[in-house]
């Protein structure tokens, strides 16, 4: 995420925050607004076009998505451990608490390609975020995952983005 953040200041694209993840872990330690609003300094507004919320629930990997440009909130989720109402509940939080701006976006569960790995829903989290902040629909399969984890650990240890991958 934070390579993803890198390359939108650097190529001056899409601008794009990232929330930490720590904040839903906050979010299910029943922690009021104050203390969600506190890990949220500096989220939201004009100073950019996406907000990424990677969310980690009972081991599972999903990712939420505020576009400021579009004034929708989108849920992205390769699998079906993770419940709908969770997710909700928390983009409700974080509207009352820090994106008062979205409280009439209507967030939305959106179709994506689902995992076949029992592990794989970080690298499809990871592939979804990529997608979004380039603005292009998500574009791999399931035979790719393995090669895309790869990618991923290459671009880790060099520091930034080199592959357009299996995006359309």
């Amino acid at each position: 995420m934070a390579l993803i953040m890198k390359r939108s200041v650097t190529n001056k694209s899409i601008r794009v925050n990232v929330l930490s993840t720590s904040v839903f872990l906050f979010f299910t330690k029943n922690c009021d607004s104050l203390d969600i609003k506190e890990r949220c300094v500096g989220v939201g507004g004009q100073s950019q076009d996406l907000l990424l919320c990677p969310i980690c629930w009972d081991g599972h990997w999903t990712l939420l998505v505020f576009d400021f440009r579009n004034c929708s909130i989108s849920h992205l989720n390769s699998g079906n451990r993770f419940g709908n109402v969770l997710w909700r509940d928390f983009v409700d939080v974080l509207v009352q608490s820090v994106l008062p701006l979205a409280v009439d976006w209507p967030p939305l569960s959106k179709d994506v390609l689902q995992q076949v790995g029992g592990t794989d829903c970080g690298v499809y989290m990871c592939l979804f975020a990529e997608a979004v902040s380039r603005d292009v629909e998500p574009c791999f399969e399931h035979d790719q995952i393995h090669f895309s984890r790869q990618i991923m650990a290459y671009e880790l240890h060099i520091g930034e983005l080199v592959c357009d991958r299996f995006l359309s």
